[in-house]
């Protein structure tokens, strides 16, 4: 006869038989101080903003870029804006054209009645590695002579939370170059001179990068022997098909807005004093980065 098995016996001769073994298992560091990173909103800046007035076109640039620490979240929906100081000063119809990555959108009034012209940002979301924005490159035809202050704004979100910059620039107008004196006193003998011409109000920004070209008939005269005369340095460019080529090159940084002094007087001479010939000059310069011309003048005849 099979005695009956007392079911709690069996398992506590289980328990008792078995040995312990414990296993060590490994826990995260962050979950061990249930430490949680967190993520910072990004911001803007607007890292560079200008405005330059010059035949009669007004163009506005500005750069917008991603602020904020390492890792930072990125900005979404970047919007720009330009608005002008003066509801008295500014343009009367849309800009023509607004560089590529930017759309322009409308125009709104602020409560001072000052108009305010509406951009959209067309590239990929500004972050911590796609720091910069494309150049916003607003062209306004037709802009009035006198000129005023202009603020530049951006504004986006990060995190859901709004993010905005301004930054302000004035309108600077590109220099006019012209001649203040130029002649042919004896055979042989030049002079001349260059002035800053302005505009004068406001002043117009300085030039720089002046040079000139002069060409003569190298069959009557040679080049001058002169390496600067006045504020200019002189390099010969050689002869072709009977035609010699001086550069003269304005050796001061730039000219600045005086028109009481000028570029100082050239005077130099094309060899062969007695030989009556004639020199034309063109030129070229920079004024607010802007790209300009030297009317072209003539002294003297062959």
């Amino acid at each position: 006869m099979t005695a009956e098995i007392d079911r709690r016996r069996v398992l506590q001769g289980v328990a008792w038989a078995t040995p312990a073994v414990l296993v060590a298992t490994a826990v995260p560091a962050s979950a061990a101080s249930n430490t949680v990173q967190s993520v910072t909103a990004g911001g803007l800046i607007i890292v560079s903003q200008s405005a330059v007035y010059a035949s009669n076109v007004l163009t506005v640039k500005a750069e917008v870029a991603h602020t904020g620490a390492s890792g930072s979240a990125p900005v979404t929906g970047l919007k720009a804006t330009i608005v002008f100081s003066s509801r008295y000063n500014m343009p009367n119809q849309p800009p023509t054209s607004v560089g590529s990555g930017w759309r322009y959108d409308n125009y709104t009034f602020t409560s001072e009645g000052k108009i305010v012209f509406n951009f959209t940002y067309l590239g990929a979301d500004l972050t911590t590695a796609n720091t910069g924005s494309a150049p916003l490159q607003a062209t306004f035809a037709g802009w009035p002579t006198y000129l005023t202050s202009i603020q530049v704004g951006a504004a986006g979100t990060s995190m859901n939370i709004p993010v905005a910059a301004t930054a302000n620039t004035t309108a600077t107008q590109t220099a006019s170059v012209g001649w203040n004196s130029a002649g042919n006193y004896n055979q042989g003998q030049y002079s001349f001179e260059l002035r800053h011409a302005g505009p004068y109000d406001p002043p117009a920004a300085a030039a720089t990068a002046l040079e000139l070209t002069a060409t003569y008939n190298s069959q009557k005269v040679s080049a001058p022997t002169q390496t600067t005369v006045g504020n200019w340095r002189v390099t010969p460019l050689g002869v072709a098909n009977g035609v010699g080529t001086v550069r003269f090159t304005y050796i001061p940084a730039s000219l600045a807005i005086n028109s009481s002094t000028g570029s100082a007087t050239a005077l130099f001479s094309l060899i062969n004093g007695n030989t009556k010939a004639a020199i034309t000059f063109t030129g070229t310069y920079t004024s607010a980065g802007v790209s300009g011309t030297v009317p072209s003048m003539t002294i003297g005849s062959n």
